[in-house]
């Protein structure tokens, strides 16, 4: 048996025997380095690639008890924005609490400083047991 957070933020059980893989969207949201200049590409690409790396650990750092043999990453998609819109376009999450509470955090954020940007990080994970 394991108890693992996913995407959902909720405990949730779920009965896995070795060998079992189970696919799942996870979401990240954070604030963009002030120091990224969005004209920069260069600067561009090492912060998104450092955002797909903070997603993937923020994956692995949900399973406080029991942690599968492996995850796998398939698509992954990256957002760098300051349109507050684009957040809920972008980054639907799966309807539950922290979905929604996160993107409205971010919607916030980014409605009080309009010279600010978030990184929106979708993957698919998968969990290897």
């Amino acid at each position: 048996m394991s108890v693992g957070n996913g995407s959902s933020g909720k405990k949730d059980v779920v009965v896995v025997r070795p060998g079992d893989r189970r696919t799942f969207d996870d979401v990240l949201t954070c604030s963009t380095p002030e120091v990224i200049d969005p004209q920069h590409p260069a600067q561009m690409e090492m912060w998104r690639r450092r955002a797909i790396g903070i997603a993937k650990q923020y994956s692995w750092n949900q399973y406080a008890e029991r942690p599968p043999l492996d995850l796998e990453f398939g698509r992954v998609d990256v957002l760098i924005t300051s349109d507050p819109a684009a957040v809920d376009r972008f980054q639907p999450g799966d309807g539950c609490a922290t979905c929604i509470e996160g993107n409205k955090v971010a919607k916030q954020y980014l409605e009080e400083n309009p010279e600010a940007s978030v990184t929106l990080v979708n993957l698919q994970v998968t969990e290897c047991w």
